[in-house]
């Protein structure tokens, strides 16, 4: 791993532990139709940089 995925890692892993406390409204927010074509964008990106970064964003993202 270099030193961007380690980035990477530590802020998907704090999202995915800290993600049951986030309140309902904010999570509502996330819920439309341009939030979800740029978080696949994002994804993409995200699998660009490492496989282990795609896989993190993935589950982050699936939690949210």
């Amino acid at each position: 791993m270099n030193k961007t995925e380690v980035t990477y890692f530590i802020v998907f892993a704090i999202i995915i532990l800290l993600c049951p406390f986030f309140p309902t409204r904010l999570l509502l927010l996330l819920d439309n139709i341009v939030v979800r074509v740029a978080a696949i964008l994002l994804l993409l990106y995200f699998v660009g940089i490492g496989p282990t970064v795609g896989i993190f964003a993935l589950m982050a993202f699936s939690l949210l």
